[in-house]
């Protein structure tokens, strides 16, 4: 069989065989990995809350009290969120899943683009869809309930702009400037950034780029600061955003080197893009060259380096230089001559980026039920009542919001706020948190708990190419003994 034909003829059928299994087994082993953390539980609940009751608030931000309009730096993700959450109701599954079909539409917005403009062979098309959503930070992000993948779709909306002509092209690249600065602040240097890599292949082009993005870009902006101090938490935001400045970011989660060999599969192709180019360039060949090639790798080099000089480069920004990496990689190996060898070569490397994914949900299935959320909701029911205030980690997140009256999360005890604005300790009336960290913490709260259940075992965190994943649950419900 000639694979390169195959593929040609069955192009569609393909990518939508590729998608669907990637939809169901994301779904399926959504709710089980990774287990429920901060950034997920800070991200969702002030979309929850206003599905749960108008309100939208958290007790999940750190920087602002519980009746406060959440003033956080993503609130499109919320706000799309909350419609999402008013259909498939509020479940880990219906919180990641939004994730799962921003970055499916992503991808074939891109795939189209590549299909129209006939920048690559199919084969190397549907590479670009396969690396782009199992590679290991990507995977990561949309799995785990950040608000990454708005910005990534944003972008691949923005280089679908391509396709368009004249003013429709430059009002979509507007519409995604102004989009940009309400998904996320750190997407505003990092499309500064794109934009400003086509100067160096297309001045004409990267001029009515940057100018339409710009312009959407700062009205974008003035739009969030009037909505912000309309409802006077303009302080409450800058407070929130402070500690991911590069003079006060307190935590990098990539440091040195690490920025470029902490995702594997973003190394991978780029060692595969500079042997690209070395050989190029041993060959003294260059009218084969893509500029696209050119572009996607001057743009994935350069972008841990801003983000990391910005502020921080944790493992959830990893697709942003992995995104246009991957793309230029792609175009690039349409031009090759692909002999037998070469083909194997290119099979394992293409395997290796990709494995992050399989072996993420071959884990989960492995430790299937020791990562079951359905125990926590047991829990939750069980020991907790509507009337009421609670206390809960953020791996109890979902059980205890949907049977609790009020629930704080550790934000509300361990957050920037000074003292005088944290909560008040002596109404929680139950706690449910990890059993190994409750004699710490209810000794914070004071007065006398009892255990009134538990779930959970000391069960092995597994991994991944060495890499550990989260523990497996463990939590217990405690109550406060009244006084007599």
């Amino acid at each position: 069989m000639n694979i390169t034909k195959y593929t040609k003829n069955n192009e569609y059928t393909i990518l939508f065989l590729f998608l669907s299994l990637f939809l169901t087994l994301n779904v399926f082993t959504s709710p089980k990995s990774p287990t429920v953390w901060v950034d997920e539980v800070a991200y969702s609940d002030p979309s929850v809350n206003f599905v749960l009751n108008g309100d939208f608030t958290s007790t999940a931000w750190g920087t602002q009290g519980p009746n406060e309009l959440w003033a956080g730096n993503v609130p499109l993700h919320q706000f799309f969120l909350i419609g999402w959450l008013e259909v498939f109701g509020v479940s880990p599954t219906s919180v990641r899943s939004m994730n799962y079909i921003f970055v499916i539409v992503g991808v074939i917005l891109l795939w189209f683009l590549m299909r129209n403009k006939d920048l690559s062979s199919p084969i190397f098309r549907l590479a670009t869809v396969v690396l782009l959503l199992c590679g290991q930070g990507i995977t990561f992000s949309y799995r785990s309930g950040r608000p990454d993948m708005i910005g990534f779709l944003l972008v691949c909306a923005g280089a679908a702009a391509l396709l368009l002509k004249g003013r429709t092209r430059y009002g979509l690249l507007a519409c995604t400037g102004a989009l940009i600065p309400w998904a996320g602040l750190q997407f505003v240097p990092y499309t500064a950034l794109l934009c400003g890599c086509i100067i160096f292949w297309n001045r004409k082009l990267f001029l009515r780029t940057s100018l339409s993005v710009a312009g959407g870009g700062i009205a974008g902006t003035g739009g969030l600061i009037w909505f912000y101090k309309l409802n006077s938490v303009w302080d409450d935001f800058l407070q929130s955003v402070a500690p991911h400045t590069a003079a006060s970011s307190s935590v990098n989660t990539f440091d040195g080197l690490q920025i470029y060999m902490g995702d594997i599969s973003y190394l991978t192709v780029l060692l595969v893009s500079i042997l690209f180019l070395i050989y190029k360039i041993y060959k003294s060949n260059f009218t084969d060259i893509s500029p696209f090639f050119l572009y996607g790798l001057t743009a994935g080099i350069l972008t841990p380096i801003v983000l990391y000089a910005l502020g921080k480069y944790p493992q959830y920004y990893t697709w942003m230089a992995y995104l246009p990496l991957v793309t230029g990689a792609c175009i690039q190996a349409s031009f090759i001559s692909w002999s037998q060898w070469k083909s194997w070569i290119g099979i394992g490397l293409l395997g290796f980026a990709c494995v992050w994914l399989p072996a993420r949900v071959g884990v989960t299935i492995l430790q299937w039920e020791a990562r079951s959320y359905e125990p926590i909701e047991s829990l939750a029911k069980n020991t907790i009542s509507e009337e009421d205030t609670v206390y809960a980690s953020n791996q109890a997140y979902y059980g205890a919001k949907k049977n609790a009256s009020v629930v704080y999360l550790p934000g509300s005890l361990s957050g920037r706020r000074s003292e005088d604005e944290k909560i008040e300790r002596a109404p929680i009336d139950k706690v449910i948190i990890d059993p190994r960290q409750s004699e710490k913490l209810l000794s914070e709260l004071g007065g006398e708990w009892r255990q009134l259940g538990q779930i959970g075992e000391d069960a092995e965190r597994k991994e991944i190419l060495g890499r550990k994943l989260a523990s497996p649950y463990r939590l217990a419900t405690y109550v406060r003994l009244s006084e007599q």
